[in-house]
């Protein structure tokens, strides 16, 4: 599928919006699609990172998670049920100091005979439910 990205603005600065996309193992607590998620090796600004998705059924995915603070996060599938692709990023604008433009970015390719427009309507029509939910995130957590 082609990629498929949107942007929000957060009422907090760069760095903390950063933090809060890369706190992985945080994730279950405020994106209710995400029943578990652990780092499995932390090289620093590389981690390999669990997760397990309930989207329509159990997915289990195993990411390459390159950081590059505090305004880019990428990452790469490794292993996936149902997946032949999973690949993605997140980049931060400072827009004042205090508030930052958030842009996230995915391309996903599933194995099988899913026919690509019922993939690309799951995941657009979730974008947005997500994004609030990370601004929720980083606004209660840090916003003055």
């Amino acid at each position: 599928m082609p990629e498929v990205k949107d942007s929000i603005e957060v009422d907090v600065p760069v760095e903390k919006f950063f933090e809060v996309i890369t706190d992985f193992e945080n994730y279950p607590e405020f994106l209710p699609e995400c029943k578990a998620c652990s780092i499995e090796d932390d090289q620093g600004n590389t981690k390999i990172v669990n997760q397990t998705l309930m989207v329509m059924k159990k997915i289990n995915l195993k990411l390459k998670m390159e950081l590059d603070p505090p305004k880019n996060l990428s990452w790469s599938l490794i292993k996936g049920d149902m997946m032949k692709e999973n690949s993605g990023y997140w980049k931060l604008e400072d827009l004042d100091g205090k508030r930052t433009k958030a842009t996230y970015g995915l391309e996903v390719k599933l194995k099988g005979l899913i026919p690509s427009g019922i993939v690309n309507s799951l995941i657009k029509s979730g974008f947005p439910a997500m994004l609030n939910n990370f601004k929720q995130r980083a606004e209660k957590l840090y916003k003055d």
